[in-house]
């Protein structure tokens, strides 16, 4: 029963990501030139002009919670963290990252382990040359394994 609850929840949420967040149609648009790699998550976002910080609040079992961020133009690199650690049971905790382009192509699916340590936190940098797009940049937090009461979470974007 548990295992047919997460096939049919992964369609679902296949289904509903593939409307809001389905590749350009015609230019193969942003995805193709765009690098994705591990990031530090190290960088303290306090006092920084260029962060964007998002309390997200809590996941629930299942949820996907949509984050839009406005990147500025000129951009060439972005930094994200999504963070939700801290919590009583930590390590046995799953959330997943989406992240799309302005023009909602999906860069990827990210997990804990996305950024070569589990530690319930995904860092990832993105960049391209000349400079990222502009525009509004979609952040969907996924909770794939989490209690029926939730986990805090909090997504950070720095750009440059």
């Amino acid at each position: 029963m548990h295992a047919e609850r997460i096939v049919l929840s992964l369609l679902i949420a296949a289904a509903l990501l593939f409307v809001p967040c389905a590749a350009a149609t015609g230019d193969a648009g942003y995805a193709d030139r765009i690098i994705v790699s591990p990031d530090d998550d190290r960088y303290d976002i306090a006092g920084l002009d260029n962060a964007i910080r998002s309390i997200g609040g809590r996941i629930y079992p299942d949820e996907k919670d949509l984050i839009t961020k406005n990147i500025p133009s000129g951009m060439k690199r972005v930094s994200v963290r999504l963070d939700w650690s801290g919590h009583s049971h930590a390590g046995t905790d799953s959330v997943s990252l989406i992240i799309c382009t302005p023009d909602k192509s999906i860069l990827g699916q990210y997990e804990d382990s996305s950024d070569g340590t589990i530690d319930e936190k995904i860092s990832m940098g993105l960049s391209d040359s000349p400079s990222l797009p502009a525009g509004t940049w979609y952040f969907y937090v996924i909770g794939d394994s989490v209690p029926e009461e939730g986990d805090a979470y909090t997504l950070n974007v720095l750009y440059s």
